[in-house]
């Protein structure tokens, strides 16, 4: 029987409310015993190789570039190979895990992915997390919303749909109506809700709402611009409006933020 060894994790390189990340490092034929998660998880294997098994003993193999998803309360145990792995781990919070809408209610089990699509998102991720400030973290939640759904699908976004896309990122401080947008890309609204979700991992207004919070916590950061302006310009109705979305996305209220990064961490 092989010896088995505790893998060995490094620090997280990435924390927000509602998503954390690390990089795992596990020594040659280590073993993960039973275990899971609160919120769902993406592992992205960047060397190496490992086998998991669930609770009904099956066995899958996931290798060099690919990906496993697992829901909330998914239970497994994880055997490394002989050169044991080096994985990014991204857990997102339990409420967040619900929001994507690509997680049932009922229990499911893993999901791996070697789809070729996913490499370039999965590099953009890694890259992000060397930056922690709570913007970065939103793009990277963004990005694995978008990884997760891709994961799901065969395909690429069809034309339309990358130009509904880039119409919200064009916009984004702007009111979208999803009815006016849908008919600029030539299909009906429900279908355009639909396949958004479907392909981006979350709706459409969740997508653009991301957009102004990333906006605002650059504005908060980089400039002396006040609050109240800061909202206006991010495209929130008022100060009170940034107020409740900042605090439950980032943990604290704009005022907050402001302050810590004009001072650093304490």
């Amino acid at each position: 029987m092989s010896e088995q060894h505790s893998p060995h994790h490094h620090a997280p390189a990435l924390s927000a409310s509602f998503l954390t990340m690390e990089e795992v490092q596990a020594e040659p034929y280590s073993t993960m015993e039973g275990h899971g998660h609160a919120g769902a998880h993406v592992c992205v294997v960047l060397a190496g190789s490992f086998d998991e098994s669930g609770p009904k003993r099956s066995i899958s193999r996931c290798e060099t570039g690919m990906m496993r998803i697992s829901p909330p309360g998914r239970r497994h145990t994880i055997h490394f190979g002989p050169e044991g792995a080096r994985c990014l781990l991204f857990v997102m919070s339990p409420r967040w895990s619900r929001t994507t809408a690509l997680f049932p209610n009922q229990p499911t089990p893993d999901h791996f992915s070697s789809n070729a699509n996913l490499g370039a998102l999965a590099l953009n991720l890694r890259h992000q997390a060397q930056d922690k400030s709570p913007e970065s973290a939103l793009k990277a939640e963004n990005m694995i919303a978008e990884l997760l759904a891709r994961s799901k699908t065969k395909n690429a976004p069809p034309a339309w749909l990358d130009r509904a896309r880039d119409m919200l990122k064009r916009d984004f401080r702007e009111s979208t109506n999803l009815s006016h947008l849908a008919e600029d890309v030539g299909v009906h609204r429900v279908h355009l809700a639909r396949e958004f979700t479907r392909y981006f991992g979350v709706p459409a207004q969740y997508y653009q709402r991301s957009l102004r919070l990333i906006d605002a916590a650059c504005k908060l950061a980089d400039s002396s611009l006040p609050i109240p302006e800061v909202a206006l310009a991010a495209g929130f109705f008022d100060q009170a409006h940034l107020g409740r979305v900042f605090r439950d996305r980032f943990g604290v209220p704009p005022a907050a933020y402001r302050r810590q990064e004009y001072l650093g961490p304490e």
